[in-house]
C-alpha cells in the first residue's frame, strides 16, 4: 500500500488536460459595466474611449477620467456645477454665436443640462460633436 502514495500524489500534481480545463475557459468572463465617449471633430476624425463607469458619474467626470488616461483627450471648462460650460476639447476651441461649438448627446440626446451634472448610466452612450448647433437634432 505505501507503494502506492507516491504514485496517487504524483497524479494529483500533474497538469490537468485541455478537456478538463475547457469548462472553465469557456465560462464568460465577468464585463465591468462601461459607457462610451465619443469625440467627432470633423467627418473624418472620431475619437473613441470606453470608461469604467461609477456610481454617481456625470459627462464631466467620464471627461475627467479620460483626460488622465495614457491617451488623454484634454479639455477646457468655465464655470461649475450646473453653470459649467465646456469651452474646449484637444485644443479645439469653441467659435461663438456665430462659429462651431462642442455639444453633447446622450444615447442620442442632446443635452439639456450642465455637463457637469448630467448624470450617466452604465451603457450609456455619450457624443461630443464639434459643429454649428442645429436645434432640430
Amino acid at each position: 500500500m505505501i507503494r502506492f502514495v507516491p504514485l496517487i500524489l504524483a497524479s494529483l500534481l500533474l497538469p490537468l488536460t485541455a478537456q478538463e480545463i475547457a469548462p472553465w475557459l469557456a465560462r464568460p468572463a465577468v464585463a465591468a459595466e462601461t459607457i462610451h465617449v465619443a469625440f467627432v471633430f470633423d467627418a473624418d476624425t472620431t475619437k473613441g474611449y470606453t470608461v469604467v463607469w461609477s456610481d454617481k458619474m456625470t459627462v464631466q467626470s467620464a471627461l475627467q477620467l479620460i483626460a488622465k488616461s495614457d491617451q488623454g483627450v484634454p479639455f477646457e471648462h468655465q464655470g461649475s456645477g450646473e453653470t459649467a460650460f465646456l469651452t474646449a476639447i484637444n485644443g479645439v476651441k469653441n467659435e461663438g454665436v456665430f462659429g462651431a461649438n462642442w455639444t453633447y448627446r446622450v444615447n442620442d440626446k442632446a443635452g439639456s443640462v450642465s455637463y457637469a451634472i448630467c448624470p450617466l448610466a452604465a451603457g450609456d452612450r455619450v457624443e461630443w460633436r464639434f459643429g454649428k448647433f442645429d436645434p432640430s437634432e
